[in-house]
């Protein structure tokens, strides 16, 4: 008996071809199609000064006249108060009672607030993404350090002031750091 199949012709190979490579195109294009981007929402952060603010001896610090409306607006985006025991973000329990306020600048440069009163040095390493200090800085008549993280990228101004530390973090230069610093009035 004779086989009676026919030859395969290019244009068999191409239908072929194309019956594997458009489901895999497809699913290339939906699991690497960017989204749109997730709002940043505004938050009410005076409140939780307020608690925050209730529940140290310590002054609080927050920005005072930065424009939240307008044509260059600063969007405040997060805060949170701890007392020490309180969850944190990674699962353990807050050392120490913990003030973080921060913002997304007009550029759309993250800047954070934070503050601290207990088991100091860790926070200023946990803060400062295990930064190295290099320097000061005098702002308002206060002597703030310069820390840097070890890639560049972030930089942050730290104020002791016993029994608390502050520090100012963005990746950011320090002149605008330090612009954003000269805005925190403690009450």
């Amino acid at each position: 008996m004779a086989d009676k199949q026919r030859k395969a012709t290019a244009w068999d190979m191409i239908r072929s071809l194309a019956v594997i490579m458009i489901p895999i195109l497809l699913l290339t294009w939906l699991l690497t199609n960017n989204l749109d981007d997730y709002p940043v929402e505004r938050v009410d952060w005076r409140p939780v000064a307020e608690n925050a603010r209730a529940n140290v001896e310590w002054p609080v610090w927050a920005p005072e006249g930065l424009p939240e409306e307008g044509r260059d607006p600063w969007m405040p985006s997060q805060v949170r108060w701890l007392r020490p025991g309180d969850p944190t973000v990674g699962g353990g329990s807050s050392p120490r009672h913990h003030w973080r306020l921060g913002y997304i600048s007009p550029d759309q440069i993250y800047y954070e607030i934070n503050q601290g009163d207990d088991a100091l040095e860790q926070f200023v390493r946990d803060v400062t993404r295990e930064g190295r200090r290099v320097g000061e800085e005098p702002i308002e008549g206060r002597e703030w350090e310069r820390w840097e993280s070890h890639d560049g990228r972030t930089r942050s101004l730290v104020l002791r002031d016993d029994p608390t530390v502050t520090m100012v973090t963005a990746d950011a230069a320090f002149t605008d750091l330090q612009q954003f610093a000269r805005t925190l009035q403690a009450s």
